[in-house]
């Protein structure tokens, strides 16, 4: 199997001002994902898909990464991920062998590690689906999700107000850190949220969504501690 592993990265992140490039633990946060992509030996090439100078920088000297140049055009906030995906397979095939299967991961995603992508690959090969990602518990039962508005509490779902955590369906979410694919299914657009998907599940206090100041503190918080474990 020839596999190839892309980390997009565009710039002039929203909520965190330099997002990808900035310090996360003593390294730019996106040299993490890519530490845990070289340590998986999982990977016949390693791409870093972007439109940012400080993240190209990152890497010029880093010979076991090849940084490609996003377009402005599929940078923009409102872009699709799977929309630069690929252009980021089409890039890579112009120059490149297609390979067999692509994994992307996201650039802040700071907690993967190599066991996982090892441990997902697996399951993705044996299974013969299009695609594997990585999910992860919600801590609260979502049936009973409160939602604000004017200031005033309002039950989501007001039928299981009085039903106890055990009795309650345990729900999912996508964890934000690698995505695996065949090539065939990511150009062709096949739908990731299918039958044709098998999911990997990583705990929840090794899986973060950076998008906020608050939740790179949290990151950082988890981070120390699994460090010393």
């Amino acid at each position: 199997m020839f596999n190839y592993c892309i980390i997009p990265a565009r710039r002039n992140s929203q909520r965190i001002k330099n997002k990808n490039s900035k310090i996360f633990c003593g390294k730019p946060i996106i040299c993490w994902p890519i530490i845990a992509a070289k340590k998986s030996k999982k990977f016949d090439k390693i791409f870093v898909f972007t439109n940012d100078p400080l993240v190209e920088k990152i890497f010029i000297k880093d010979n076991k990464v090849v940084v490609l140049k996003r377009s402005e055009k599929l940078s923009k906030h409102s872009t699709p991920i799977l929309a630069s995906i690929n252009e980021a397979i089409k890039m890579i095939n112009k120059k490149y062998p297609k390979p067999d299967n692509v994994c992307y991961i996201l650039a802040t995603a700071a907690l993967i590690n190599e066991i996982d992508i090892k441990k997902s690959y697996n399951s993705f090969v044996h299974s013969n689906k299009n695609f594997c990602f990585s999910i992860t518990n919600y801590h609260y039962p979502i049936q009973r999700a409160i939602a604000l508005k004017k200031n005033r509490i309002k039950l989501w779902k007001p039928k299981y107000r009085n039903s106890r955590s055990q009795d309650l369906v345990e729900m999912y979410h996508d964890a934000g850190q690698f995505y695996w694919g065949k090539t065939n299914a990511f150009i062709k657009n096949k739908n990731m949220f299918s039958n044709e998907t098998v999911p990997y599940q990583i705990p929840s206090y090794r899986a973060m969504d950076i998008d906020t100041k608050a939740d790179w503190k949290y990151a950082t918080l988890k981070f120390k501690i699994l460090k010393k474990l």
